[in-house]
């Protein structure tokens, strides 16, 4: 009778055990599967592309208003009476633009419009005023130099090349009190 209750004793000892292998394997192969489904999630790639574009603006602006010095006139002068350019009138505009036209206003003389290649012929018909008397002398303005934009990188300013001078008949054309001070601004407008 022991004989056969080792006999069940080990056949049920190697039942639970051969149970507890089938369910190990079962758990084994479960898990074995779903890393395979994870694995095989992420086994792949795409590649989606974003457009992206810009447009650049075709600009001009001014960064720095052109300053004359005062100047003395000499009444009894022969000759023309330039002005001297203190601080050059400068436009940046963006690379490869060109500009159609410089309009130059005096704020008590004439409106001038040159083409853009500012050839440097003499603009008459600007007006300096003393403000007290009213009293005015004319003048000439010029402009020298052709304007292609080279873009606001650094360096990238073009001067205007701007003159005014006055003329020999402008400087003894009346009599003039010494001492009085005469202005005027000129409005520079670069068309593009």
């Amino acid at each position: 009778m022991k004989l056969n209750h080792r006999k069940n004793n080990i056949k049920s000892n190697t039942s639970k055990r051969e149970v507890v292998m089938k369910k190990s394997l079962v758990i084994m192969a479960a898990m074995v599967m779903v890393i395979a489904m994870v694995s095989g999630a992420y086994a792949g790639s795409v590649a989606p592309t974003v457009a992206v574009s810009a447009t650049v603006q075709s600009q001009c602006t001014t960064p720095v208003n052109g300053v004359f010095a005062p100047l003395s006139i000499d009444p009894a002068s022969a000759s023309n009476q330039p002005f001297t350019v203190t601080t050059p009138s400068t436009v940046r505009c963006t690379a490869g633009r060109t500009t159609t036209s410089i309009t130059a206003s005096s704020t008590y003389g004439t409106t001038k419009t040159t083409p853009a290649t500012c050839s440097g012929a003499l603009q008459t018909g600007f007006t300096m005023k003393e403000p007290v008397s009213g009293d005015t002398i004319n003048y000439s303005f010029q402009c020298n130099t052709s304007i292609l934009g080279l873009g606001f990188g650094s360096g990238s300013d073009v001067s205007l090349g701007i003159a005014a001078t006055v003329l020999t008949a402008d400087a003894n054309a009346a009599n003039y009190a010494a001492g009085a001070t005469y202005s005027d601004t000129i409005t520079l407008t670069v068309s593009y």
